[in-house]
C-alpha cells in the first residue's frame, strides 16, 4: 500500500489510498504536500525598458518555459532599469542607469504596493517618489544597484563614478527627490567600480565589478553622513576577498550581484569580463568571509549549453525565493535560470531546475532582479 502522487500545476501532493485487505479497511498515511513558492520575481528589463513580474506559479514550473509576464511596469520614467529592490512596506524601488551622462534620465523610482497591484489596469504609472539629478545633485552617472539596511536607509551603488550614495529613511519620504542631497557619499579605497551590495549581520558587502574583488565594511565603519561626489568620504575595507585568478572560471571576475543564503554563505555572479575567465555563479562559505584572502569556492556554477541557450550567460542579478531557490538574470541571452534549493550543492555545468527563455517572456537584457510580493492582476 502506497500513496499515489498527483501533479497539479507543477506541485506534487501525496494522497492517501484506502484498500480492503483480509476484511480489514486499511489506509495509508497521507504525506504533507511540498512547500509552495510564495514570491513573485521582479526583473529590471533594461532593454524594455520596463520591469517584469513573473508569478510564483511561473517560476515554480520545472524545465524550460516561455511564460508571458504576469505584470509589466512600463513607466515613462524608465530609460534603462538596472535593479529592483523592495522596502519593508513592499514598495518597489527601481534603480535606473539612464543614458550614463549624468542628466535627468538617471534615477531611483519608487512605486507603491498599491500601484503594483493596479498594473493590470495602469501599466504606465508615475513614480510616487523619484530621486533624480538637478544641478549636478545627487550626482548620478550610471546607478545600477540598491539595497536597504535594517533602518530603511537606501544605499545606491553607481559604478559610473565608483561611489555609494546613502539616503536616509526620512529623506525617502520627504516629498520630492529632485536634486536630493545624499546623507552620505563614500568610496572604497582601492575600488574601481562598485556595483552589487548586500548586508549581512549589519556589515556591508560590496562587489567591485570593475575588478576581481569583493569588499566587506564592518557596520561601525559604514559612513552615515558627509562626502560629496566631488569629495567623497574614502574608507578602507575591513576585509578584502581576492580572486584566485584562474584562467577559466576564476573565483572572482567582474562580480555583479550579491545575495546571502539561509546558511550565511555569500552567493554572487561573475560576468567574467575583467580576467576574461568566463561567466559563473559562486558560493563562498561563511567561514571564508571573516578575513582577507583568496577563498576557495564552495560551489561554482558554470555555463551549460542547453537546447535553448547557455544556463549562465553574463549573469547579473541574483535572488532567493522563500524556498531557497536561486534565480540568476542572464543579460547576454535574455533568460533567467532558477536553480532549485536541492541543486545548490552541485558544481560545474548544472542544468537549472527552471529556465525562463523565449519571445513570450519579453526578456531583453535583464539585469537586476528580486523575489518579492506575488501580485496577480486585479479583475
Amino acid at each position: 500500500m502506497s500513496a499515489r502522487g498527483i501533479n497539479m500545476r507543477g506541485s506534487w501532493f501525496r494522497v492517501g489510498v484506502v484498500v480492503l485487505v483480509g476484511g480489514l479497511l486499511l489506509a495509508s498515511t497521507a504525506r504533507p504536500s511540498r512547500a509552495q513558492v510564495t514570491n513573485g520575481l521582479w526583473v529590471a528589463n533594461s532593454g524594455g525598458p520596463n520591469v517584469l513580474e513573473f508569478s510564483s506559479g511561473q517560476t515554480a514550473v520545472g524545465g524550460v518555459s516561455d511564460p508571458k509576464p504576469t505584470l509589466v511596469n512600463m513607466s515613462g520614467s524608465f530609460f534603462s532599469p538596472q535593479d529592483t529592490v523592495f522596502d519593508s512596506h513592499d514598495n518597489l524601488w527601481v534603480i535606473d542607469g539612464g543614458d550614463g551622462t549624468g542628466d535627468t534620465t538617471e534615477g531611483v523610482f519608487m512605486f507603491t504596493n498599491a500601484q503594483l497591484k493596479s498594473l493590470g489596469t495602469d501599466s504606465t504609472p508615475t513614480p510616487t517618489f523619484a530621486i533624480t539629478n538637478s544641478g549636478g545633485v545627487p550626482g548620478f552617472v550610471f546607478p545600477q544597484f540598491g539595497v536597504f539596511d535594517r533602518f530603511g536607509n537606501l544605499y545606491v551603488a553607481d559604478p559610473g563614478v565608483d561611489l555609494i550614495f546613502v539616503f536616509t529613511a526620512s529623506q525617502l519620504t520627504s516629498g520630492s527627490g529632485t536634486g536630493l542631497v545624499p546623507a552620505a557619499v563614500f568610496q572604497i579605497n582601492g575600488s574601481t567600480g562598485i556595483l552589487g551590495l548586500a548586508f549581512n549581520k549589519e556589515n556591508l558587502y560590496l562587489a567591485d565589478n570593475g575588478d576581481a574583488q569583493i569588499f566587506v565594511l564592518d557596520s561601525a565603519h559604514i559612513p552615515t553622513s558627509g562626502g560629496t561626489v566631488a569629495s567623497p568620504t574614502v574608507v578602507s575595507a575591513d576585509v578584502t576577498l581576492s580572486s584566485n585568478h584562474g584562467a577559466t572560471f576564476a573565483s572572482i571576475d567582474g562580480p555583479w550581484g550579491l545575495v546571502f543564503g539561509k546558511a550565511g554563505g555569500l552567493w554572487f555572479s561573475n560576468e567574467g569580463i575583467i580576467l576574461n575567465s568566463g561567466p559563473s555563479v559562486v558560493l563562498f562559505a561563511p567561514s571564508s568571509l571573516t578575513v582577507s584572502g583568496t577563498p576557495r569556492p564552495k560551489t561554482q556554477f558554470t555555463p551549460l549549453t542547453t537546447r535553448t541557450g547557455a544556463s549562465i550567460a553574463d549573469p547579473q542579478g541574483v535572488s532567493f525565493d522563500n524556498l531557497g531557490d536561486l534565480a540568476v538574470a542572464n543579460d547576454a541571452n535574455n533568460s533567467i535560470a532558477i536553480f532549485k534549493a536541492g541543486q545548490l550543492t552541485e558544481r560545474g555545468a548544472v542544468n537549472p531546475g527552471t529556465f525562463l527563455m523565449g519571445a513570450a517572456t519579453t526578456l531583453n537584457a535583464p539585469t537586476g532582479l528580486i523575489f518579492g510580493p506575488d501580485i496577480r492582476p486585479t479583475p
